[in-house]
């Protein structure tokens, strides 16, 4: 009788036991450890959607017409050319496609990279209503105190417009290096011509003036043309994956250098005194293939 009792109590371990660790094994549905979407929290990047939310009240200029019939061409595009994770919204019985889902789908794709392929803290924010425009944008990821912020847009002018292109404050050098590197980094994508990055003179761009802090890297990109010279091209899977792939690269490398300058300041605390005479020496730091130059007590990025 006891052997028996031993016996169950033996299987009855093993049970619990098993049962545990297949509900361990089960999937939480949340397969990126540090992605998260519109979450007010500390992290080292903030990858913003640009534009206003997925309602039928887009920006003249930010929605893409397709007429009251989907299965008629437009300018030579067949609906089918769109790829069908880009929706058809409809408004008083007119197809159009919106400019802030092509931003999502390329802002999601960086956002996932960061975190699968480089294990970074990523946010990524999207407006989620009309009210949301993008000077609230700008306060809302500045509450994330992020090292990093690159708001994704596409482009809309002429029909035969193209070409891709960056955009940060007048006056942020570093936001400017970075921007140059980003935008290098897809030149060689072979559907969207690169173009001279831009400068945010006067403020114009509210969203980049709300996000800017001495030390964080503030960009806006502009991926191509929302028109049809380049919509096929801008919602294409392969653009959008050669993109991502480069753009997530780019500021992964960009973080690492940053925590590397960190580190250098807080090494060279002493040191960077000397810049603080008439004469300041130059200082020169080096590290992981990257000068830093360390001048009137700040370090800045020198690149050749």
């Amino acid at each position: 009788m006891l052997r028996t009792i031993i016996n169950l109590g033996k299987k009855l371990l093993l049970t619990i036991i098993f049962c545990a660790l297949l509900i361990a094994s089960i999937p939480t549905g949340h397969s990126y450890a540090d992605y998260t979407e519109n979450e007010i929290r500390d992290v080292q990047i903030v990858v913003r959607a640009g534009e206003w939310a997925n309602d039928k009240q887009a920006k003249p200029g930010k929605r893409y017409n397709w007429g009251s019939d989907i299965n008629i061409s437009q300018h030579g595009i067949s609906i089918k050319d769109i790829p069908t994770d880009i929706p058809l919204r409809k408004e008083n019985n007119q197809w159009f496609i919106s400019e802030f889902d092509i931003n999502l789908k390329l802002a999601r794709a960086i956002a996932k990279k960061l975190d699968s392929k480089y294990g970074v803290d990523v946010n990524l924010q999207y407006a989620t209503s009309k009210s949301q425009d993008l000077n609230a944008a700008g306060r809302r990821a500045a509450s994330c105190n992020p090292k990093i912020y690159l708001s994704v847009h596409h482009n809309s002018y002429k029909e035969d417009s193209t070409g891709y292109f960056f955009m940060c404050n007048e006056g942020d050098y570093n936001s400017a290096v970075m921007a140059k590197k980003l935008s290098n980094s897809m030149s060689n994508n072979k559907m969207i011509p690169q173009r001279e990055n831009r400068v945010n003179k006067d403020g114009y761009i509210g969203e980049l003036n709300k996000v800017a802090k001495e030390g964080r890297i503030s960009i806006l990109g502009e991926f191509g043309f929302f028109n049809k010279a380049e919509i096929v091209k801008i919602c294409s899977d392969e653009y959008v994956d050669y993109v991502s792939d480069k753009v997530a690269e780019s500021l992964y490398h960009q973080l690492q250098s940053m925590n590397g300058i960190k580190q250098a300041e807080e090494k060279t605390k002493d040191t960077m005194y000397v810049a603080e005479k008439e004469e300041p020496e130059e200082i020169r730091i080096r590290f992981t293939n990257n000068d830093y130059v360390v001048d009137n007590g700040k370090v800045v990025v020198s690149f050749k």
